[in-house]
């Protein structure tokens, strides 16, 4: 058996079976599917536990791609924040630091933890000013930019008020070295 099977006590099959019943009465127009996930239930049919909510996601986002995902955001927020506050903007245009987003296709989960953070929990917000019906999706893979921006960031060895040169570099390696003029 896989180590991701779902266990139930007697106890929580007992509630489970209460809730379904609930579920039937207050959903007439679902009582049939209700009722078979009553019986799932009642009857103990562990093949079938997978079937009581079938809309869990079963992977999880690790705690170490949720921790990115917010680095990343926080970096862009520093570097909007620390340009708002330089004299001398040469070079250095409001649009280069916009976030692009995440990748829907990259697989990772990523995209959809963003659109949790910033459209369902309201934080990082700003992300979103200036475009509207932005979605967050870069329909590009953007992790490894992301990740040579981080690493910048963390050779500089601060996390916030940039200075220009500062900017510049974390923008810098937006481009992959490969690609660099």
């Amino acid at each position: 058996m896989s180590d991701d099977r779902i266990e139930l006590t007697v106890k929580d099959r007992i509630i489970l079976e209460n809730q379904y019943r609930i579920l039937k009465a207050l959903f007439p127009e679902e009582a049939e599917w209700y009722e078979g996930l009553r019986i799932i239930v009642e009857m103990g049919y562990e093949m079938h536990y997978s079937d009581l909510n079938p809309s869990i996601n079963e992977s999880q986002l690790s705690e170490d791609i949720c921790r990115e995902v917010m680095d990343i955001l926080d970096m862009y927020r520093a570097l909007n924040d620390s340009f708002d506050n330089l004299e001398d903007k040469k070079e250095i245009e409001k649009e280069d630091l916009q976030f692009m987003g995440f990748d829907g296709n990259d697989g990772t989960g990523r995209l959809g933890y963003a659109r949790f953070l910033i459209l369902r929990q309201q934080r990082w917000t700003e992300v979103l000013d200036g475009r509207p019906g932005f979605d967050l999706n870069s329909h590009s893979r953007v992790n490894d930019m992301y990740h040579r921006m981080l690493d910048t960031l963390s050779n500089i060895g601060k996390k916030y008020n940039f200075t220009h040169d500062e900017i510049k570099r974390i923008l810098d390696a937006q481009t992959h070295p490969e690609h660099r003029r």
